[in-house]
């Protein structure tokens, strides 16, 4: 351990005073164009807030491009609705009050359909972060982690890759599920509830009333893939999820 301070005029204290006042240098120069890693993510966490436009459909059907917001149709302690949030490495469901970037997401093609297409049940597809979050999308994904799984919860984890890989694919299986055979390939209804599938691991999209995670924005729900089914075999509430429109 050196027990010279920089002012310490022995040894290499020239040297040693140079690289301080480079490093001082530096420091303020990235500062004043703003490219601190604490600027950044401040930076960031102010756009998240932004306002979005949610999409419209004339004809009521889910489309490639759409930007939507992924809200539980159901109340949450009486009190509000919850929405699917990007949290920077996870996901989490936070009160829902308005579409902002944080929470809106895009509806993105992985097997050659068009911006524009319709979604159809059962049919891969990728969630993608608003534009204003990176120039280029970041796309969620899941994958069985085994060790790896959320600490809380030890459940399946959510996380966000720059691409879209096999674990970022996703289908929608309808809401009720007596009529899932008849519905497939069939497109998606805008704002009706529906069930967002893992395509690789079948594990479906949902939040955890009993854990917790800290965000930027507040303290949110655990989000994971993960099935949950009532006594008679159907979805629970925390797996509903509806495609948010204008």
């Amino acid at each position: 351990m050196n027990i010279f301070g920089e002012k310490t005029l022995v040894d290499n204290w020239f040297e040693d005073r140079v690289l301080e006042e480079d490093k001082i240098k530096e420091y303020l120069e990235k500062r004043e164009r703003g490219e601190l890693l604490s600027q950044k993510n401040a930076s960031l966490s102010t756009a998240m807030l932004n306002a979005t436009q949610l999409a419209t459909s004339a004809d009521g059907w889910v489309k490639f491009g759409d930007q939507v917001v992924f809200q539980n149709p159901h109340l949450f302690n009486d009190e509000h609705h919850l929405a699917l949030t990007f949290a920077g490495e996870t996901a989490t469901a936070l009160e829902y009050k308005s579409p902002q970037v944080r929470n809106t997401f895009i509806i993105f093609p992985t097997d050659g359909s068009k911006m524009g297409d319709k979604l159809r049940y059962c049919q891969p597809f990728a969630i993608a972060t608003h534009p204003s979050i990176s120039p280029e999308p970041k796309f969620m994904q899941s994958e069985d982690g085994g060790l790896l799984n959320t600490k809380k919860s030890r459940t399946q984890p959510i996380s966000f890759s720059d691409t879209p890989s096999y674990l970022a694919l996703w289908r929608i299986h309808c809401f009720d599920p007596q009529l899932r055979l008849e519905t497939d390939g069939m497109p998606v209804p805008v704002n009706s509830p529906v069930i967002v599938n893992h395509s690789k691991t079948n594990n479906n999209l949902t939040y955890l009333e009993a854990f917790t995670i800290a965000t930027p924005f507040g303290t949110g729900q655990e989000v994971t893939a993960r099935t949950e089914l009532d006594s008679h075999n159907a979805e629970c509430k925390t797996n509903h999820w509806k495609l948010l429109y204008k």
